[in-house]
């Protein structure tokens, strides 16, 4: 290699090193100046309940608030303390040296606040209660899914035999209009559901025509009355 080729070459690495340095100067400057993303602003709290339902819609929201705003791991964990208020306060003061990442801090909170319930509890809380006189079929159906999916994968059941499990439990209103061999699926349930919900509440408004409860306006005695006399004065004229 000739000394200016040698040159041209040592030339090149000093301009290809430069503008590096200049990127990455600009990239610490850019972040020692931007304000760091936290909790702050988040709208969700813990205050330490013992209970797995709200313990997993405190954790899915706190995820979902990390996600848009771009938390980083690292910031998340050191800005958690902004969402525990009370005896979860006072339980992270003492354990937060044992989160060394995020994902450690979210299973210390599912652990002491929400720990896995044996599988007899889990079967006892779906057959415990059965739908009342005024729950709604999505209210009830949701309420037992989310006790299924506490089961382990070991011990899940085919849809079919959880469609018996929940069917079972229905109130006898839903039972008399839905017949289990007419639902393959949970949404077929729910759509059977809500239309015989449908029926009830046009049954307990009054009608428009009489204001009377009990029937809808298109099967108002009333109405047929009224044509009757119509049919009649007709004739007569």
């Amino acid at each position: 290699m000739e000394d200016e080729q040698f040159q041209q070459l040592i030339d090149a690495i000093n301009i290809a090193v430069k503008e590096n340095y200049d990127k990455t100067a600009a990239l610490s400057v850019q972040n020692y100046f931007q304000p760091k993303k936290s909790f702050a602003n988040c709208r969700s709290s813990f205050e330490g309940t013992c209970d797995k339902k709200y313990v997993e819609e405190f954790l899915i929201s706190i995820e979902l608030f990390k996600s848009v705003e771009q938390i980083t791991d690292e910031d998340a964990l050191h800005g958690i303390c902004f969402l525990f208020r009370g005896l979860a306060a006072t339980w992270w003061k003492g354990i937060k040296k044992e989160a060394k990442t995020w994902n450690e801090a979210i299973e210390l909170i599912r652990n002491n606040f929400a720990p896995t319930k044996p599988n007899y509890q889990i079967y006892m809380d779906i057959f415990q209660t059965s739908q009342g006189a005024y729950t709604t079929i999505d209210n009830f159906v949701c309420e037992k899914l989310s006790f299924l999916a506490q089961l382990p994968k070991n011990c899940h059941h085919t849809l079919e035999t959880e469609i018996d499990f929940i069917y079972g439990l229905l109130h006898v209103n839903y039972k008399k209009n839905i017949a289990r061999e007419d639902v393959k699926t949970f949404r077929d349930l729910l759509e059977k559901g809500r239309a015989i919900e449908d029926i009830n509440n046009e049954l307990k408004d009054p009608c428009t025509k009489c204001h009377l409860s009990g029937h809808t306006m298109k099967s108002c005695h009333k109405i047929y009355s009224d044509e009757n006399d119509s049919d009649i004065f007709t004739v007569y004229e």
